[in-house]
Formats: structure tokens, C-alpha cells, sequence
């Protein structure tokens, strides 16, 4: 995604600096005031633009102060074939980089990884903060979760990823939500658990964390009750 992310900013700094210096023919106005005040642009790059080949074409929305906001891109068969995904769309923060990207997996990736879409989040060091990850039905009845979000540090390593589970799941398993915590070294170190109300009921808890040593064998577990930890022997 950081390779991705320099060619979004590459390509919108372009568009802003030279504007009508980009051939006419591979540009286009198609909505002259969009939803954040400024103009919508078609892009189609040529032949000769290699940085941009893997491209079907582009569409950029500007604000009203003439500032690229957000940015769709469509990619060829070949790209999406190769990396899993054949649209993307990067979304620019009042500072002109990109804050959010979105890509979307093609059908083939989904059916193999399970995945669909993905949501990137960056920080105003450009480094990336967050992703969410969004899966298929099928992968979500085959696994149990049907979204995870994974938070990173300023290394870019994952300090903590959460799964969403689905319905069916829970009330199978007991659990809906849990929560991994990691070391530097991508061990686990805790994992909170979150139960259903139902499950909750019957079992007189709806939340344990469990603590893991150095080899991720568990040191000992905590049990919850509306916030409340409950006392054991």
C-alpha cells in the first residue's frame, strides 16, 4: 500500500501544478460541482505515461479551494489479476495527503483469500495507523468473523487486532468481539473476549482477558461482569 500511496500523491500533485499542462485528451470535466464544492475530472492516461500503465483510467474530485479531496482508481485486468484488487480510491486530508485508502478486491481474491475490501488509514507522518479488513459471507459461515481491524505503531507493526464475529458464531461459540494485543516481536501477549448477552446469562460473565507468557502460554485469565472483575479461588 506505501507504493500505491506515493503514486496517488505523485499523480494528484500533478494534476494541481500543471492542470491543463496534461494532454486534453485524457481529461475530461464530468461534473462541474460535485459534493465537495468543486469540479470532477476523468482521467485517462496514454500509452506514454509509464508510471501510470497499470491504469484503466482515474477520477478525481476537487473541493471548492481547487484541492484534489478524493481520487478513484480503476486498474487493468492484468494489475488486478496479478495483485488482487481493481479499484481503489484514496481520500486527502486539508493537508494534501492521503488519510484514508480503500481498495477492492476482485472476485477471485475474495473467493481464495476471503477478503473484499480493505480500508487503510494514515497518520499525518504518512505512516499507516489502522487497517479494516471487510469479508465474504462464505468466508465469514467457513471462519466466524466476518471484519477485523488491526492497529499499528509508528514501526508499522501490529499492536492490536480486533475480530468482529457473526451472529451464528456467537451464539455457537458464545463470543461476538474479541481483542489481540501483541509485543514487538508479533507475540500475543493479551486477548479479550467479549460474550453475548445470552451467553452471558448463563455463564455469569461477559468478558475474560486472558494473559499469555513470552511463548504464548496463557499465565492466567480474569473474569468480567458489567465491567466488574470477578473474584476467583
Amino acid at each position: 500500500m506505501k507504493t500505491l500511496k506515493v503514486v496517488l500523491l505523485l499523480f494528484a500533485n500533478l494534476l494541481v501544478l500543471f492542470g491543463d499542462a496534461v494532454a486534453a485528451e485524457k481529461q475530461k470535466i464530468i461534473v462541474e460541482k460535485n459534493e465537495y464544492g468543486g469540479k470532477t475530472v476523468e482521467v485517462i492516461p496514454g500509452p506514454e505515461d509509464e508510471h501510470y500503465k497499470d491504469l484503466l483510467k482515474e477520477i478525481i474530485y476537487f473541493d471548492n479551494t481547487e484541492k484534489v479531496t478524493k481520487v478513484e482508481h480503476f486498474y487493468t485486468d492484468k494489475f488486478a489479476d496479478g495483485k488482487g484488487y481493481s479499484k481503489s480510491i484514496a481520500h486527502y486530508g486539508g493537508n494534501g495527503k492521503v488519510s484514508r485508502e480503500e481498495q477492492f478486491y476482485t472476485d477471485k481474491f475474495a473467493r481464495e483469500k476471503g477478503g473484499f475490501k480493505s480500508i487503510a488509514y494514515y497518520g499525518n507522518n504518512e505512516k499507516m495507523t489502522e487497517i479494516e479488513s471487510l469479508y465474504t459471507d462464505r468466508f465469514a459461515d467457513r471462519k466466524g468473523y466476518y471484519k477485523s481491524v488491526a492497529y499499528y505503531d509508528d514501526t508499522e507493526k501490529v499492536t492490536r487486532l480486533e475480530s468482529f464475529y457473526t451472529d451464528r458464531f456467537a451464539d455457537d461459540k458464545g463470543y461476538y468481539k474479541t481483542i489481540s494485543y501483541y509485543d514487538g516481536k508479533g507475540k500475543v501477549t493479551k486477548l479479550e473476549s467479549f460474550y453475548a448477552d445470552k451467553f452471558a446469562g448463563v455463564r455469569g460473565f461477559d468478558k475474560i482477558i486472558s494473559y499469555y507468557d513470552g511463548n504464548e502460554e496463557t499465565i492466567r485469565a480474569e473474569y468480567y461482569m458489567n465491567g466488574r472483575l470477578i473474584p476467583t479461588k
